[in-house]
Formats: C-alpha cells, structure tokens, sequence
C-alpha cells in the first residue's frame, strides 16, 4: 500500500508508471501468499488434497509446500527483475520458491532488516557473524548503513537502541539521515506507567494535546502498539467521544464483544477454553485480512495498528504504545498470544516507524523503561 501511494503521488508525472487509462503498467507490486494463489489459479497447477491422507501436521506441510514448489516453478521466467523486501520476515522455503522463478537473466535482489526480525525466524551463519535473513543466494550481503527516512533525534535513538539491545549485530548499525536546515526540530516524549497507573484516557489526552502543539491534521498521526486489545478500546474512545475517524487494521470493539459473546454463549465457557479462543481467532482473522486491505496512508482519518501490521510504513507523528502488562490479566484472546510479547525486534520497529514525532507510552514493560529514561530527556 505504501508504494502504491507513492505511485499515486507520481501518476501524472511520470507515464513509466501508469498507462493512459491510469492503470500501472510494466510492474507487478504483491505479497508472497497471494502471489502464490494468483499462479496456482492462472495456470491450474494442482493443489487438491481431499483424496490424500496425513499421517500429521508436518506431513500435511510437506505436500503443500511440495505443491507450492511446482506453481513457483512453472513461472521460471516470468520476471526479468524480482525486488523482495522485508526479507527477515520470510520463512526459508518461501525464499528458496522465490528462487525458482529466476531464470539465467532474472535479476533478483533482496532486502531485509534484521533487527526487524519480529517473527524470530532462523539465524543463518555468515563466517563469524550471525543474521537472520536467508536468501539461498551466494556471496555477502551488501550493508547500507545511512538512514534515508529515520533522520534527527529519533534516527540517534534507534542507533542507542541497537547497541544496547543488538549487540550481535552491530555491523548494521543505522546511521541517521542528516537533519534538514529547513526542518522543524523532532518532538520525541517518553512515559512510564505501572500496570495499574494506565487508562485509555491518558492516550486520548495526548492526542488531543499533541494535534493542537504541533497543528496535526488526522493524516499524520498513526497509533501502534503490540495488543489489538489496547488498541480497539483507544479507537472507540476516539469515535465516540471525539467523534475522530479512524482506520485500522483490526475489528472494532463493538464487532469484537458481539463475536465473543456469542462464541462463549455457545459454549457455556469464558476466553481460557482453547476450543473458544480457536473459534475466536477463525472468526476474527477474515475480518482482520479485509481491514488490512483498505488501510490506506492518505485515508484523511486517524490510524491505528498493531507494530506486526504496520511493518514497512512510516508517520510523520506516531504514538507508540508498549503494553507489557502479564499475559494472563486481561480478557482478550490477546493475553495468550505469544506474538504480543514486546521483543527488542518489536520495540525497534515500532521506534523507526516514526519520521518527525515520537510519543512513547510504557505499560509496565520495565526491561525498556531505563533505556527510554536515560535517551529521551522528555
């Protein structure tokens, strides 16, 4: 989305991009899974499994990642170049699929940030360095250090991060864009809250304070966190009391309480029963797809997103939300995730999200709280 934007932005200037009737042209932009999906139905590869049984899980994963080899295979060719980003986020079969589309003149160049590597996929050795981003390519990475986006304050913030918390990593240590002349100076604010300290309100007060210093329009402003839960409760308090639009990736509140109301009635149990929270997650997943699929930058309302799902954006004013209370206090299916945890991979993103302003609110996530104290003197 962010590069369809930016597209959009070029449209009239520049006819590479676009034909005369407005539609891209020369370029394919899409995600792994449905670039799969689109091959298996253009060309009818075979993916049926009905009459096949397995004896487990993993054998099932076998056949389709073994179905899945052949669709990649049968487009040897179709590309001359293949740019994949976000590499650290695939798993090593989907890059070694990728790798089956080239043929003898196919460019193919990767990206990848591994301190972004939120999914903790495999490290893979290099001499005596360790990464995390497998290509199946030979030959060394070629390193960019200089920040072209994270510029000022902020971009030296995200460097003290990497040292203190990526120590294994600091060849790719980030270098700040330099600050332009003609720039206002970032805005970087910190606060800490023990668990019970926090209420929604306090993001809400921010907001209001922060568009008002800062003549803010809802455009510029994104709200990330690592819980949907949070996140839903600040977005209905936007809605109802500011009456704020807003766009996420997420179902709203209203949608998520009727859901789970019904699922727990229908089972005579509460979120702890696993056979509640699968339903649960089934019923939320499509509804999560499609609010992802019309998540737009320039949308004109206040965003709010989960740090996995806003990965490869960026803001001009972010507030970033680290919500480090237990796992077990909430009522959500949020408080059994794993994936919320609030990893140095998943700080680090949330942090270089942000182009110009950064407000940092900490909910009891004490492993972090020094760090911010110490670098952020607001």
């Amino acid at each position: 989305h962010y590069i369809y934007d930016t597209i959009n932005q070029l449209r009239k200037r520049d006819s590479i991009f676009v034909n005369e009737q407005g539609f891209m042209k020369n370029f394919e932009i899409i995600h792994y899974h449905l670039l799969g999906t689109v091959f298996a139905n253009r060309y009818n590869v075979p993916f049926d499994k009905k009459n096949v049984k397995f004896k487990s899980e993993k054998e099932e994963e076998m056949y389709r990642n073994q179905k899945m080899r052949e669709v990649f295979r049968a487009h040897k060719g179709l590309y001359k170049t293949i740019l994949v980003d976000e590499i650290q986020d695939y798993e090593q079969y989907w890059v070694d699929n990728i790798n089956e589309l080239t043929a003898f003149d196919t460019e193919l160049v990767f990206w990848g940030d591994e301190e972004q590597n939120i999914y903790k996929r495999d490290e893979v050795s290099e001499g005596n360095i360790r990464h995390r981003c497998y290509t199946g390519l030979r030959g060394n990475w070629s390193r960019i250090h200089g920040s072209h986006r994270v510029e000022g304050d902020i971009g030296y913030l995200a460097q003290a991060f990497q040292k203190q918390f990526f120590r294994d990593y600091l060849d790719n240590e980030i270098e700040p864009a330099m600050d332009n002349l003609f720039h206002t100076k970032p805005y970087l604010s910190y606060h800490y809250y023990e668990n019970d300290e926090f209420d929604v309100e306090i993001i809400h007060q921010s907001l209001i304070e922060i568009m008002k210093k800062k003549k803010l329009h809802y455009d510029d402003i994104c709200m990330l966190s690592n819980k949907v839960e949070l996140l839903r409760k600040v977005d209905q308090l936007l809605r109802q009391k500011e009456a704020y639009q807003t766009v996420t990736t997420f179902e709203l509140e209203e949608e998520y309480q009727m859901i789970r109301n019904k699922i727990e009635f229908k089972y005579s149990s509460d979120i702890y029963n696993p056979i509640v929270r699968d339903e649960l997650k089934n019923k939320l997943y499509p509804i999560r797809r499609t609010s992802k699929m019309r998540f737009w930058m320039e949308s004109g309302k206040i965003k709010l997103a989960t740090i996995h799902s806003y990965k490869g954006w960026e803001i001009h004013t972010e507030i970033l939300i680290l919500d480090g209370r237990s796992d077990r206090n909430g009522t959500t299916e949020d408080d059994l995730n794993t994936e919320n945890l609030l990893t140095p991979s998943l700080v680090y993103t949330g942090i270089t999200r942000a182009k110009k302003n950064l407000i940092i609110f900490n909910i009891g996530a004490k492993k972090y709280h020094k760090f911010f104290q110490e670098h952020i003197s607001d």
